[in-house]
């Protein structure tokens, strides 16, 4: 994944992550490399998307995990997960959402 589809800025413990393009398995492990730097010392997570490509599964479990992570270590996280129309509409259909 780009450099420029992981934008990360950060400001007193504070951070916030813009996802962009393709958020699928090949690049899953570049984007859990960040999420796990930030982790280390994030009193506050926000985790938005702008211009996804494709979305696969793999996406979806990351951000449960990160969910997930947070929450057993007391950091505030959200998410605004928006996606293209047809991508958000499969995953309703699958019973999934963000």
């Amino acid at each position: 994944m780009n450099e420029e589809n992981i934008i990360i800025k950060k400001e007193d413990g504070h951070a916030s992550v813009m996802l962009k393009g393709s958020l699928t398995l090949p690049n899953i492990g570049a984007i859990k490399a960040e999420f796990d730097k930030l982790v280390k010392d994030a009193k506050s997570i926000i985790v938005e998307t702008s211009e996804v490509e494709e979305v696969d599964l793999s996406f979806y479990q990351l951000i449960v995990a990160l969910k997930s992570h947070c929450k057993t270590h007391s950091i505030d996280i959200i998410t605004k997960i928006e996606l293209p129309q047809d991508l958000s509409q499969l995953l309703t259909k699958t019973g999934l959402k963000f």
